[in-house]
Protein backbone atom coordinates (compact mmCIF):
# COMPACT_ATOMS: atom_id res chain seq x y z
CA UNK A 1 0.00 0.00 0.00
CA UNK A 2 1.08 3.52 -0.60
CA UNK A 3 0.65 7.22 1.25
CA UNK A 4 0.67 9.83 -1.09
CA UNK A 5 2.32 12.67 0.20
CA UNK A 6 1.55 16.13 0.04
CA UNK A 7 4.07 16.88 -2.06
CA UNK A 8 2.75 15.32 -4.73
CA UNK A 9 -0.19 16.50 -5.30
CA UNK A 10 1.06 19.89 -4.90
CA UNK A 11 3.43 19.62 -7.77
CA UNK A 12 0.30 18.80 -10.00
CA UNK A 13 -1.62 21.71 -8.41
CA UNK A 14 1.15 24.50 -8.57
CA UNK A 15 2.38 23.24 -11.97
CA UNK A 16 5.82 22.90 -9.95
CA UNK A 17 8.73 21.56 -12.04
CA UNK A 18 8.06 18.09 -10.89
CA UNK A 19 4.66 17.81 -11.98
CA UNK A 20 4.64 15.17 -14.65
CA UNK A 21 7.01 12.60 -12.52
CA UNK A 22 4.40 13.61 -9.88
CA UNK A 23 1.47 12.55 -12.43
CA UNK A 24 2.69 9.74 -13.68
CA UNK A 25 3.57 8.31 -10.22
CA UNK A 26 0.06 9.17 -10.02
CA UNK A 27 -1.56 7.57 -12.56
CA UNK A 28 0.07 4.65 -12.09
CA UNK A 29 -1.13 3.89 -8.89
CA UNK A 30 -4.51 4.33 -9.81
CA UNK A 31 -3.95 2.97 -13.14
CA UNK A 32 -3.20 -0.29 -10.72
CA UNK A 33 -6.07 -0.37 -8.28
CA UNK A 34 -3.99 -0.75 -5.59
CA UNK A 35 -5.29 0.81 -2.65
CA UNK A 36 -3.46 4.10 -1.41
CA UNK A 37 -3.45 6.34 1.71
CA UNK A 38 -4.45 10.18 1.66
CA UNK A 39 -4.10 11.91 5.37
CA UNK A 40 -5.95 14.24 6.58
CA UNK A 41 -3.26 16.57 7.20
CA UNK A 42 -2.42 16.23 3.23
CA UNK A 43 -6.17 17.45 2.42
CA UNK A 44 -6.16 20.76 4.88
CA UNK A 45 -2.22 21.40 3.91
CA UNK A 46 -3.57 21.71 0.30
CA UNK A 47 -7.03 23.25 1.24
CA UNK A 48 -4.57 26.23 2.93
CA UNK A 49 -2.16 26.70 0.43
CA UNK A 50 -4.75 26.65 -2.19
CA UNK A 51 -6.93 28.84 -0.19
CA UNK A 52 -4.44 31.29 -0.15
CA UNK A 53 -3.40 31.36 -3.52
CA UNK A 54 -6.81 32.30 -4.31
CA UNK A 55 -7.12 28.74 -6.07
CA UNK A 56 -10.32 27.77 -4.94
CA UNK A 57 -11.80 26.11 -8.22
CA UNK A 58 -8.39 24.09 -8.54
CA UNK A 59 -9.10 22.87 -5.00
CA UNK A 60 -12.77 22.15 -5.50
CA UNK A 61 -12.00 19.99 -8.97
CA UNK A 62 -9.05 18.29 -6.71
CA UNK A 63 -11.32 17.56 -3.64
CA UNK A 64 -14.35 16.13 -6.49
CA UNK A 65 -11.34 14.45 -7.99
CA UNK A 66 -10.61 12.83 -4.62
CA UNK A 67 -13.98 12.00 -3.84
CA UNK A 68 -14.52 9.52 -7.15
CA UNK A 69 -11.45 7.45 -6.74
CA UNK A 70 -12.78 4.05 -4.84
CA UNK A 71 -9.54 2.83 -4.20
CA UNK A 72 -8.64 5.85 -1.74
CA UNK A 73 -8.57 5.95 1.67
CA UNK A 74 -8.50 8.71 3.97
CA UNK A 75 -6.78 8.72 7.37
CA UNK A 76 -8.02 10.31 10.20
CA UNK A 77 -5.98 9.97 13.27
CA UNK A 78 -7.57 10.46 16.73
CA UNK A 79 -6.25 12.90 19.50
CA UNK A 80 -4.38 9.69 20.83
CA UNK A 81 -2.96 8.94 17.72
CA UNK A 82 -1.89 12.81 17.22
CA UNK A 83 0.01 12.77 20.77
CA UNK A 84 1.45 9.58 19.55
CA UNK A 85 2.97 11.55 16.67
CA UNK A 86 4.21 14.72 18.39
CA UNK A 87 6.04 12.52 20.93
CA UNK A 88 7.84 10.17 18.40
CA UNK A 89 8.63 13.89 16.98
CA UNK A 90 12.53 13.88 18.23
CA UNK A 91 12.63 9.92 18.39
CA UNK A 92 11.98 10.54 14.05
CA UNK A 93 13.80 13.53 13.81
CA UNK A 94 11.24 14.81 11.71
CA UNK A 95 8.62 17.87 11.80
CA UNK A 96 5.21 17.90 13.11
CA UNK A 97 4.34 17.33 8.78
CA UNK A 98 6.86 14.55 7.83
CA UNK A 99 5.95 12.45 11.43
CA UNK A 100 2.24 12.65 10.79
CA UNK A 101 2.61 10.81 7.53
CA UNK A 102 5.70 8.50 8.99
CA UNK A 103 3.28 7.65 11.74
CA UNK A 104 0.31 6.86 9.28
CA UNK A 105 3.05 4.63 7.04
CA UNK A 106 3.53 2.87 9.85
CA UNK A 107 0.69 2.22 11.58
CA UNK A 108 -0.77 1.00 7.88
CA UNK A 109 2.58 -0.81 6.52
CA UNK A 110 2.40 1.60 3.64
CA UNK A 111 5.06 3.15 1.58
CA UNK A 112 5.40 7.15 1.69
CA UNK A 113 5.57 8.60 -1.89
CA UNK A 114 7.37 11.90 -1.48
CA UNK A 115 9.88 14.31 -2.92
CA UNK A 116 11.00 15.13 0.80
CA UNK A 117 14.45 14.26 1.20
CA UNK A 118 13.76 14.36 4.93
CA UNK A 119 12.53 11.13 5.02
CA UNK A 120 16.17 9.84 4.29
CA UNK A 121 16.16 9.65 8.14
CA UNK A 122 13.58 6.81 8.17
CA UNK A 123 13.32 3.21 7.41
CA UNK A 124 13.86 2.68 4.27
CA UNK A 125 11.02 0.01 3.81
CA UNK A 126 8.51 2.86 4.49
CA UNK A 127 9.77 5.68 2.05
CA UNK A 128 10.22 5.79 -2.06
CA UNK A 129 11.34 9.54 -2.81
CA UNK A 130 10.86 10.36 -6.35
Amino acid sequence: MKLIDTNIFLEILLNQSRAEIAKKKLFDLFKSNEPFIVSSFTIHSIVVILENKKKLSELKLFIESLAQIDSIIFYYPDFDEEKEIIENMSQWKLDFDDAFQYYIAQKMDAQIITFDHDFIKVKKEFVVIL
